[in-house]
């Protein structure tokens, strides 16, 4: 018993949730299984009570006891040797502890118990099944030393034979699609179009395999580059075999490009180089659309000549370039492999065909994105052996090969749908899929994959296959939405108050005029990103100049003339970022119940023929802590008397303009939150473009869930459709605003960013 003998009748320790001053943790129970955590991690018993303490004292001593526990770095005590473990336990247990995560009087006791699910019990959960089976796992890691670079998790024993008639039938599921029925029709009418291209780089193939006697397939087959000896087409290993004619398969469409750059497993060790070669010459010179890398290490090398070599092509192709990789076979006790692990490639997890993830997988990275995984369990692909021309293969290496075809079918539908709207293939869809971040959405796509847990989709593409070409379309379109901001006018614009998410305004670039308040934010489930101070710099380094953020800094600064350096890196003074935001989309309900409050419906009867939107802020940026002062210039460039808080180290002063001539700072700085940023929906009346209530998609996708009442209320019909900014202009044109579009990045996203000229 944590408090045994302190316990009044006024103690309110034993509640769901007891705010009281002076006590650092509002939700006892939780705290409670946190301290037992520590206890039990740490083979120590829990802090004996004082009987001079009374009940707060002896709560938050315990509190302070467990701290001082968790700071031994040797902290838990537990026989697991996977770092990335460990920390999955800590954070679980801190996040019990926190008096940030559960202090929050809005949460009722069902949300509570969501949220400790989420920061609690999934990933102790997920750590134990992971450690279920290290003692399994060290014997084959014994037998297999971790140098090995291919990631091979093949079934050479007997096979089951219903796991496999499984794998099998998912394949044949997309290999027989509707799709791909349509793509082959569509490159027969279309000749002249480019068909998509994938690069393989592996062990080779073997062309006197059965699975290449198809003098279809040979065709597809249009060019081979030996890194290793510059020998003819072959494969003495087998596994390159395998993952070409896993590829074939399920796009036999696309064009493929093979680059041996192995000889075996043990081979990779050497293969450095190869790989640099490979990349440079499939992307630059064969122009290939997707390349599969079935193989990694633990960790990149010293001369990080394949990281730069991924970049480069990147780089040269605007980022124009789908690179996938298998993520790792050994479970839990490493994390992502490398060049999985790289930020330009998508890393690939292996599944059954029913979809659950295997424990050989790599852990997710809690604080890092979702993963993706696909049928990775019992694969068939082609052989060496004659006399038995199929094997099944299980691993992360044949589950990146299907991966990258069906990201090659989602290219050659966009290509179907960009060519029946205009005729022609210049199409921003296709583009935007193009890119690993469009293409990562497109997977995320409800039509595509199925989100297993809080971290971990399963791409199967079935429906997304199946579909018919509008439908495809709406999908496609979808995922290629850029996020979309919009940015205060000023650095005055703080969180708190009626500007907060839920609340619904009647200009969007007006958020401090509040028309409603959400009528029960405790059914607002919200999610929280914070990038520290550290985390910025480090992204400066990559684009920060070109970031929302940055975008906000010059905005705001534009009174003065004054210009942001290229490198923000030193520019500004902030505590973290931090994005708050609906956790998803809210639901049609929950916006038909707004739009019949009786201010929002005024508004909403307004407009032109009755009918015009309002605006629901789904999410807003905040800056914390940010460091400023106060100046003051005067110059034929800056506006007379103009007087604006400015960053700290912000490029103004010498560098506003050689005509400035007067600047005032204020002695003092100060740190305040501030936000730089918004997010919308879009509320209107169908009959506003059509007849009922609508809600638009979100412009940016990191939203987050409304609860929806289940009040006994009928509403009228109402549908998701996509704000843009085209809307946005339209809206400002009528007001007599002006307003600038500005494409950006929010991490590794492409998104746009809209300011008016208030």
């Amino acid at each position: 018993m944590l408090f045994d003998g302190t316990r009044t009748a006024s103690s309110p320790i034993d509640a769901e949730f007891a705010p009281a001053e002076g006590l650092i943790h509002w939700a006892p129970r939780i705290f409670t299984l946190g301290a037992l955590l520590v206890s039990i991690m740490s083979n120590s018993p829990l802090l004996d009570h004082d009987d001079k303490w009374d009940w707060r004292e002896g709560f938050n001593n315990q509190a302070f006891w467990c701290n001082q526990v968790m700071s031994n770095p040797a902290w838990p005590s537990l026989s697991i040797k996977s770092e990335v473990l460990r920390k999955t336990v800590r954070e679980a247990v801190e996040a019990c502890l926190s008096s940030q995560v559960f202090n929050q009087p809005g949460l009722a006791v069902a949300e509570r118990k969501a949220l400790l699910y989420k920061r609690v019990v999934w990933p102790l959960e997920y750590a134990v099944k992971i450690a279920g089976v290290q003692e399994k796992r060290a014997l084959w890691m014994a037998k297999h030393p971790s140098t090995a670079a291919l990631p091979s998790g093949r079934n050479t024993g007997a096979l089951l034979q219903k796991s496999s008639s499984r794998s099998r039938n998912w394949v044949e599921r997309l290999v027989s699609s509707r799709l791909n029925h349509e793509i082959k029709a569509f490159y027969k009418t279309n000749p002249t179009t480019s068909r998509t291209k994938i690069a393989i780089l592996d062990t080779g193939y073997d062309p006197d395999s059965l699975f290449f006697s198809s003098s279809a397939r040979k065709k597809r087959i249009k060019a081979w580059k030996d890194f290793v000896v510059g020998s003819a087409e072959q494969d003495i290993d087998g596994h390159g075999t395998h993952v070409l004619s896993t590829a074939m398969k399920i796009a036999p469409s696309a064009d493929v490009y093979v680059a041996r750059v192995a000889k075996n497993d043990a081979d990779f060790t050497q293969s450095r180089e190869r790989i640099v070669q490979a990349v440079r010459w499939a992307v630059n010179e064969m122009g290939v659309d997707i390349v599969s890398m079935s193989f990694g290490w633990p960790k990149e090398d010293k001369s990080r000549s394949i990281s730069q070599a991924i970049e480069i092509v990147s780089t040269e192709r605007d980022e124009r370039i789908l690179f996938f990789a298998a993520a790792s076979n050994s479970g839990g006790d490493y994390a992502e492999w490398f060049p999985a692990s790289h930020e330009f490639v998508t890393a690939v997890r292996a599944t059954t065909a029913e979809g659950s993830f295997e424990t050989f997988n790599a852990p997710p990275n809690f604080s890092g994105a979702d993963v993706l995984g696909t049928l990775g369990v019992d694969v068939t692909g082609a052989s060496r052996d004659p006399e038995n021309p199929e094997r099944s293969d299980s691993g992360t290496s044949f589950a990146t090969p299907i991966a990258a075809a069906i990201g090659a079918l989602v290219l050659d539908a966009a290509k179907i749908d960009a060519r029946s709207s205009n005729g022609q293939l210049n199409d921003r869809t296709y583009e935007t899929l193009r890119t690993r971040r469009g293409m990562r959405k497109m997977f995320c796509a409800e039509s595509m994959s199925r989100k297993m847990n809080e971290r971990s989709w399963y791409l199967s593409a079935d429906s997304f296959c199946s579909s018919a070409e509008d439908a495809r379309k709406t999908e496609l379109d979808h995922a290629a939405l850029h996020a979309t901001y919009i940015l205060p006018p000023n650095l005055t614009t703080h969180p708190g108050g009626s500007f907060a998410v839920g609340t619904i305004i009647a200009d969007p670039f007006r958020p401090l005029k509040p028309l409603s308040v959400p009528p029960n934010p405790q059914h607002l489930e919200i999610d929280t990103h914070r990038e520290s101070d550290r985390d910025i710099r480090q992204t400066s380094a990559h684009s920060l100049s070109g970031s929302v953020w940055a975008q906000f800094l010059q905005v705001a600064n534009a009174k003065l003339s004054g210009r942001i350096s290229s490198d923000l890196s030193e520019s500004y003074t902030v505590k973290c970022l931090e994005t708050v935001a609906l956790r998803e989309d809210p639901s049609d309900e929950y916006a038909a119940l707004r739009a019949s409050e009786p201010k929002v419906r005024a508004v909403m009867n307004a407009g032109m023929l009755g009918k015009q939107p309002v605006y629901l802020i789904t999410g807003i940026k905040i800056a914390r802590g940010f460091r400023w002062t106060r100046e003051e210039g005067r110059s034929a460039h800056a506006q007379a008397g103009a007087s604006v808080p400015i960053a700290d180290q912000v490029a103004v002063g010498a560098e506003v303009g050689a005509e400035r001539n007067k600047t005032y700072r204020d002695s003092g700085s100060t740190g305040e939150d501030i936000i730089f940023a918004y997010q919308l929906h879009t509320i209107a009346d169908k009959g506003w473009r059509k007849k009922e209530t609508t809600i638009a998609e979100p412009w940016v996708p990191k939203g987050g869930l409304l609860r929806k009442d289940k009040e006994d209320q009928e509403e009228e019909p109402v549908e998701a459709l996509a704000a843009t900014v085209d809307e946005l202009q339209e809206f400002a044109e009528e007001s007599e605003d002006t307003v600038k579009v500005v494409e950006v990045r929010d991490g590794d996203e492409t998104c746009v960013c809209v300011y008016a000229d208030l």
